[in-house]
Parts: structure tokens; C-alpha cells; sequence
């Protein structure tokens, strides 16, 4: 299938026979023409850039904290991932904590077989709940982070000074990864994960999620007077 030709693309061996293999088992000619296009596209930058990059950084003059900042960073996302994937597992159906409140709702005439207590979801709608509330409290009575801040703006500058290249390639990505979240996009986005949902007939979880994103939305559009 299609997926095949765009992983045989980055096989050596096996790329100059995905063609000759798709057209023995019938692959449309239109097809194979697609996914082979779509593969080249990600296939040329992917072998070619990393050798590119590293023979100009040869000549790049870091900033003094690039490396600390980053390998923070790496940490900091490892930290945060162990972290939720040890809760998922102690929070999921089938934990002793679970089997415990399971057990306690049971006792409350709360027997049947289908029920599931959301223990998960809401454990992350309470923990999201104080980082938020700690988190503006330090943004908006004290200056703890303003340092943080003035090093992440310095750490961004000085990158952007290193090379019009990386400047300009790095000001491309992230100015895409913004635009993720264009309002624009998201009800585009939110419209198509709905029908999607509505056409595998998960009708009570599209409903929480339109439930959801009304909610998110409204209070995103609501002016505050604070």
C-alpha cells in the first residue's frame, strides 16, 4: 500500500524494488505517483539537511548557556513525561487506588459491570488546576520568573543572530507551530475531529467534547475585568 512506498523510500535495499513489487500486485499507476511524490518531499531534506547543518555548525558560535538551557529543557520534558505515564499507570483501571474507589462506589449502590470512575481525567483536571493557579500567582505578585523570562528572550536573540540560515529556518518552524493554534484552525481543526466522531457513532464522547470546546471557548472570549 501507500504507506509502504513512503517507508521503503528511507530503506536502502528495498527502495529500488517498491516500485517494481507495486506494480506486480496492481497498485494504480495514480497512486503509487502520489505516495511516491509525498515520499521524496520528506525523504530529500531528511537525507540531505542533517549533513548540511552539521558541516555549517562547524563555524556557529553557540551562545554560553545554549547547552545548559537545553539539556534543562530535556529534563524538564522527561521529567514532566515519567511523570504523567507513572500517574496514568497508578490512576488507570486496575490499580490499587482504582480497585479502591471502585470498591467504594460499589458499596453506594453503584454496581453495574459498565461503570468507570474517571479517576485519570480528573486527577489531571485537579493537578492542571493548582499549576495554573501557582503558576499565574507567580507571574502576577511576585518576579520569580522575570529572570527566567529575560534568559529564554536573550537565549532566542543571540540564536538568531548565530546564522541568517537558522534564523531564518528556525523563525519558519516556530512561527508554524504558532499558527497551530490560530482560532482559524481550531474550529477547523475541532469541526473535523466531530464528524469524524460522529461517523464511527462515538455520539456520547463527540457530545463531552462539543460540551468541552464550547465551554473552552467561551471562557477564552470572555472579557475579564481583573
Amino acid at each position: 500500500g501507500g504507506k509502504s512506498v513512503m517507508l521503503g523510500r528511507f530503506i536502502g535495499p528495498i527502495r529500488p524494488v517498491i516500485p517494481i513489487v507495486a506494480g506486480m500486485l496492481g497498485m494504480s499507476q495514480t497512486r503509487f505517483t502520489v505516495f511516491n511524490a509525498l515520499s521524496a518531499t520528506i525523504w530529500a531534506p531528511f537525507y540531505i539537511l542533517p549533513g548540511y547543518l552539521t558541516g555549517s555548525a562547524v563555524h556557529l558560535v553557540l551562545p554560553s548557556n545554549f547547552y545548559p538551557a537545553l539539556f534543562s529543557l530535556i529534563a524538564a520534558l522527561l521529567i514532566i513525561t515519567l511523570s504523567f505515564r507513572y500517574a496514568s499507570l497508578n490512576l488507570q483501571h486496575g490499580s490499587r487506588i482504582y480497585a479502591a474507589l471502585l470498591r467504594n462506589n460499589k458499596s453506594q449502590n453503584t454496581s453495574s459491570k459498565d461503570y468507570e470512575f474517571p479517576l485519570a481525567s480528573l486527577s489531571l483536571f485537579i493537578g492542571s488546576s493548582l499549576f495554573f493557579i501557582i503558576w499565574s500567582f507567580l507571574v502576577l505578585r511576585t518576579g520569580l520568573l522575570s529572570q527566567l523570562d529575560a534568559s529564554v528572550l536573550q537565549l532566542g536573540a543571540e540564536l538568531r543572530n548565530i546564522s541568517t540560515f537558522v534564523s531564518d529556518i528556525s523563525s519558519r518552524i516556530f512561527i508554524h507551530l504558532t499558527l497551530l493554534g490560530d482560532e482559524k484552525f481550531l474550529y477547523a481543526s475541532f469541526i473535523t475531529l466531530i464528524a469524524l466522531m460522529l461517523y464511527l457513532r462515538q455520539f456520547r464522547a463527540s457530545t463531552l467534547l462539543v460540551i468541552s470546546g464550547l465551554s473552552t471557548a467561551a471562557i477564552t472570549h470572555t472579557k475579564s475585568s481583573i
